[in-house]
């Protein structure tokens, strides 16, 4: 029985997408050390003059095959297969089983089998991939002003309030009630109650605590269906 596998673009570039994502989040992972810094800036520099190419293979396969190339008239190419990875580990450390072809004929046709995979449609090149997920990592050859490692701190660290905005909605009755300011910090504590269970609301006095409270609870009476009960003060019951 023959299984053919299919392949669309569509398909294509979501499996790029998601090597290059795993590839950046790799990372990430770990503290770094001055040797893998020096590592990275290598490959960086190898890949940005063309001394390096990746390429990523779109379809099933599991076969590892090296290719050496050398000036010698009687074996100039030297395949090599076996189940050795390309890592230090794969290379050097582990006992590993592979075999060095020196017959010409199969040698060149273990060259030619590597082409043409090479060249397949969806041998795709993602050098440029890389480079640009290196150059915008902990190891980047420019270093970037404090400034915008602030920024970004300040952005991550306040997404989730950010998706408070677009989440929740401000009830009709109070849409007139609160100004700006209170209208975001209603939409985040909501945000915050419905993610943890538990929120405060702190401010100086004056600023609308209260109301926020109050609209916060009406939006979780609007959209959840959940009953609240408020514990205040004797003279805060009207509000």
């Amino acid at each position: 029985m023959l299984i053919m596998s299919f392949m669309d673009r569509e398909q294509a570039k979501k499996l790029i997408k998601d090597m290059i994502k795993e590839f950046r989040e790799q990372l990430v992972i770990g503290i770094p050390d001055n040797k893998q810094e020096k590592a990275l800036k290598s490959l960086l520099r190898q890949l940005k003059s063309k001394k390096l190419v990746v390429k990523f293979y779109l379809k099933d396969l599991h076969a590892k095959l090296y290719l050496a190339y050398r000036k010698d008239n009687i074996n100039p190419t030297i395949p090599y297969i076996g189940s050795s990875n390309l890592t230090f580990a794969g290379l050097s450390r582990q006992g590993e089983l592979n075999v060095d072809v020196l017959d010409t004929d199969s040698a060149e046709k273990l060259a030619n089998w590597f082409e043409d995979r090479w060249n397949e449609q969806w041998c795709v090149d993602i050098t440029q991939d890389l480079i640009e997920v290196i150059e915008n990592s902990w190891c980047r050859e420019e270093q970037l002003p404090p400034q915008h490692i602030y920024l970004k701190m300040a952005y991550h660290m306040a997404q989730e309030a950010r998706e408070g905005l677009t989440e929740f909605r401000v009830p009709k009755v109070f849409k007139n009630q609160l100004l700006d300011f209170q209208i975001k910090s209603c939409l985040m504590t909501a945000k915050y109650l419905n993610a943890r269970n538990g929120v405060l609301i702190g401010d100086v006095v004056g600023l609308g605590k209260t109301i926020t409270a109050c609209a916060v609870a009406k939006i979780f009476e609007n959209d959840l269906d959940i009953s609240c009960l408020i514990i205040c003060p004797a003279n805060l019951i009207p509000m």
